[in-house]
């Protein structure tokens, strides 16, 4: 009963999850959807990249690549600072910054670019 319980609130979650990420997308002019999608692609790339190497913050990545299609700019900025994996231990840092640094790097030009901004207008 309680893992019935559980598979049917995972369902909800990914349904609600599917239909936010659904309206934020399609709600988009066309200039702004292609825009997303290009960084969601350089995303999904880098982060095949990552797991080739590591596993660590993987699933935070995929996070980030929800922000960017969502238009979540507060949580992309925010991302984009935690993969620089600045406030951690050196140890982590020494062996997640330099593997995340293209993903940060790209979520950090995604935010700067963002509508709105004097760098989209450009």
């Amino acid at each position: 009963m309680k893992d019935e319980l559980k598979g049917r609130i995972m369902d909800l979650l990914r349904e609600h999850t599917a239909e936010r990420i659904y309206e934020s997308w399609f709600n988009q002019q066309r200039d702004e959807r292609k825009r997303r999608l290009h960084f969601v692609t350089l995303l999904c790339a880098e982060l095949t990249k990552i797991k080739e190497t590591m596993t660590f913050a993987t699933g935070l990545a995929e996070l980030g690549i929800e922000s960017v299609i969502e238009g979540d700019w507060k949580m992309v900025k925010e991302w984009a600072e935690h993969f620089t994996f600045a406030d951690e231990n050196e140890q982590i840092r020494q062996t997640s910054a330099s593997v995340y640094a293209r993903f940060s790097e790209l979520l950090q030009q995604c935010w700067e670019t963002r509508p709105g901004t004097s760098a989209a207008q450009a």
